[in-house]
């Protein structure tokens, strides 16, 4: 009966390392698989980050360029107001020169 209470335990002993070594296989097989995903998240985050600057970037541009827009707008009302004040003006001096005496040839 001894001989069969050492081999019992024998073959519990050697069972339950059989199922540690088989769990640790499978904790390393998890653990890599989450080491993937890991990877595989920071790439896809990292990408969306990347992404996100370059929108970032080129909002930026954008509002920048608007500004100047805005700018060149203004700048271009400002230019008109200009221009027909001066032909406003211009035209004082043609009806001027036209209905003064300083242009009209003297009777003598």
């Amino acid at each position: 009966m001894g001989s069969f209470a050492s081999t019992l335990c024998f073959v519990v002993a050697g069972t339950l390392i059989w199922t540690l070594v088989k769990e640790n296989v499978e904790i390393k097989k998890n653990k890599e698989a989450l080491a993937c995903e890991a990877e595989a998240k920071k790439k896809y985050y990292g990408g969306i980050a990347e992404e996100n600057s370059d929108l970032k970037k080129k909002i930026s541009v954008l509002a920048r360029d608007a500004e100047v827009m805005k700018k060149l707008a203004r700048d271009a009302e400002a230019t008109k107001k200009c221009y027909d004040k001066y032909l406003k003006c211009q035209s004082r001096i043609e009806a001027f020169k036209s209905s003064s005496f300083i242009n009209k040839p003297s009777d003598s």
